[in-house]
């Protein structure tokens, strides 16, 4: 539609606040007292040195693979420990620092400064043989991580770090299965402090290399507002379908998830603007904001970024990331798929209309900042010609600062460019914490050998069946996951969980691929719940309605995992014949799950119906011709009764009429 049109269009932008210190900062410059100012500069100080610093490796590759999460996890205390605390004092918001965090953050000082001098007599010298300096960092260490965990993402980690650590030194002293041979102080420092294994290990290692700059990136995109140019994409290819808020809302949230990482972070980034269109036209609270916590928790699962574990997992895996992300892209488009179909259903039984064409935006208009997908074709278009995982993610951060400045709407300004980077280190901290605690359970795990005796344990549990191999995995996978990261609870999950399907056969790709759909799904498993969450404030919907709602619209992601172990067409793997076989009964399955979840098609179900197409889909993950055929015949008979019945009642109108 042309500029001249009377017809209002609708303002499409996502979230944007400016809630990073540095814009706090300089707008409101002659009101900081200068204690204020001091403790904000010190915070923004430490962001650009930790982002700065990443960068510069990235570009660089100079410092040794010690050295960088020595130096990652000195700045991420740091950072954490030095965030400024406020309070409002006569309507004004004060900002300061309390004595016990400035005590923790020289701590934390002192041992980074002790690493740095002593570098080459911890990892060379003192290799199995440390000495008191090394067990007092070492120690301090761990609780200064643990205390750091508790304050970025709550109890549960830091506890379940805690318990594995105290596992480590004194499980000793426990009796039967579970106890293990006695660690000296020296065995236990040099395999967690003094070596790339304990507090230094895998996790911190893919946070330090790959995780941290891919935080930066979305931070660079939010600053070159490109959460407005997915929303605007997104509603100029759906918006004008049936149900099309949603469906956009889908869009969205898969596009920018993918990058962001964080489900509660998805939502408070694109649902403040499509949570409040959806109701707008129709969609119940409680539907909308489950729409969009189930959509941006699957952004996680969507290739080619995946939220940056799709990293962790070639790492583990020893697989190229490509690979993953060709393995991950089938069942992330099945998770979508359901959403979509259940979005129409939800349209058609409360008869919504879509937004008017006019009142979207233009798509030729919207592809004028097609440059803004430019940073993710980068990632892949580098990664295919061989260059590494962060020299790619540094150069997408270059084009993101060259190419805003193609149009004024997207330009970043300097104050922007200090903002990223402040904003990149800050949101980084959370996911970055988490790694180094996981770091710590996997060392006690490695260690102690307690994820041999727990994938024995789960196989005897399981009667040797691997059916009930997965389901004990799920359920602990789950239970883990309640209220952390995708990335943290994937990287636990390797040590205690995969292993048991490692014992059963499943293949190593196929068994990680399990527990990371598993553990990225447990940020919509109630009672905890954190996108649904974020969610519910925004719909101002009830939370258990809404959570259950958006458990019900996520419910092929629980679903998946269990198919591809099944069938590993679904990941790609046995060629084109494979993947048309597994999409056979894959996508039957799909829609009928996602009918029987609805429970309307032309009208609404009966409960038995409902259970048949539920019934019918599950009985596609078996393998084998006559599950397949009975659970096809099953969803037919459901969906010809339903249909039979929908034309007896239009039949009986036009007779009425």
């Amino acid at each position: 539609m042309d500029s001249q049109s009377p017809v209002k269009k609708r303002e499409i932008k996502a979230a944007k606040t400016r809630d990073s210190y540095t814009e706090r900062l300089f707008d409101n410059w002659k009101a900081f007292p200068i204690g204020a100012k001091f403790i904000i500069i010190l915070y923004i100080a430490v962001g650009l040195a930790l982002s700065g610093f990443h960068l510069y490796t990235a570009y660089f590759g100079l410092i040794e693979a010690w050295a960088v999460r020595a130096v990652h996890v000195t700045l991420v205390l740091l950072l954490i420990y030095l965030t400024p605390r406020s309070t409002t004092v006569d309507g004004k918001k004060r900002y300061y620092l309390r004595i016990p965090d400035v005590g923790l953050a020289l701590v934390v000082a002192a041992i980074g400064l002790y690493m740095y001098i002593d570098y080459m007599g911890i990892i060379v010298d003192r290799t199995g043989i440390p000495n008191l300096y090394d067990k007092i960092a070492c120690w301090a260490l761990i609780l200064l991580t643990l205390e750091a965990c508790r304050r970025k993402v709550g109890w549960s980690i830091s506890i379940l770090g805690l318990i594995f650590w105290l596992y480590t030194v004194w499980g000793h002293l426990l009796p039967g299965y579970f106890g293990h041979p006695r660690f000296s102080s020296n065995n236990i420092t040099d395999y967690f402090f003094n070596t790339p294994m304990g507090i230094f290990g895998i996790p911190t290692s893919v946070s330090a290399m790959y995780i941290i700059l891919f935080v930066i990136l979305a931070a660079f995109l939010y600053y070159a507002n490109s959460s407005d140019f997915f929303l605007r994409l997104a509603f100029a290819l759906t918006g004008n379908w049936k149900g099309g808020p949603a469906k956009a809302a889908v869009v969205a949230s898969a596009l920018f998830g993918s990058v962001h990482g964080s489900g509660p972070g998805n939502v408070m980034a694109t649902g403040v603007f499509t949570i409040p269109l959806m109701k707008s036209l129709g969609y119940p609270p409680h539907f909308a904001g489950a729409v969009e916590a189930a959509a941006s928790t699957g952004g996680i699962l969507l290739p080619p970024v995946m939220g940056a574990t799709a990293f962790l997992i070639a790492e583990f895996t020893n697989t190229p990331y490509l690979t993953i992300c060709w393995y991950g892209l089938l069942p992330a488009l099945s998770y979508y798929l359901v959403i979509m179909v259940i979005v129409h259903l939800e349209a058609g039984r409360r008869n919504l209309v879509a937004v008017p064409r006019e009142e979207l935006p233009n798509l030729l208009e919207v592809m004028k900042e097609w440059y803004l997908l430019a940073p993710i074709v980068i990632i892949v278009v580098m990664l295919m010609d061989g260059y590494s995982v962060f020299r790619a993610a540094s150069m997408a951060i270059l084009s993101i600062i060259l190419l805003s400045f193609v149009r004024k709407s997207t330009r970043m300004k300097p104050l922007d460019f200090i903002a990223a980077l402040e904003k990149g280190a800050g949101n980084a901290t959370g996911i970055a914490i988490t790694c180094v605690a996981a770091s710590i359970i996997v060392g006690g795990v490695s260690l102690t050998g307690l994820g041999t005796k727990l994938a024995y344990f789960i196989s005897v549990l399981s009667l040797g069946y691997l059916p009930l191999t997965l389901f004990f995995t799920a359920v602990v996978g789950t239970i883990m996951g309640m209220g952390m990261p995708a990335t943290p609870v994937y990287v636990i999950l390797v040590s205690t969980a995969a292993p048991a399907l490692l014992k059963m056969g499943v293949p190593l790709v196929i068994s990680h691929m399990f527990i990371f759909y598993i553990g990225t799904m447990a940020a919509l498993t109630p009672p905890v719940a954190l996108s649904s969450y974020a969610a519910a404030a925004i719909a101002e919907a009830n939370f258990n309605r809404l959570s259950f709602t958006a458990l019900k619209l996520g419910a092929a992601g629980f679903l998946i995992p269990f198919i591809f172990v099944y069938h590993h067409g679904l990941l790609l793997m046995t060629g084109l014949t494979g993947a048309l076989y597994a999409l056979s009964t894959a996508l039957p399955g799909f829609i009928a799950l996602s009918i029987g979840m609805s429970g309307y098609f032309f009208m609404e179900m009966a409960v038995w119906k409902r259970a048949l197409l539920i019934a019918g889909s599950i009985l596609l993950i078996w393998p084998g011709y006559v599950t397949d055929m009975l659970g096809i015949g099953m969803i037919v008979l459901a969906l010809i009764a339903q249909y039979l019945l929908h034309l007896r009642r239009e039949k009986s109108k036009s007779l009425a009429v």
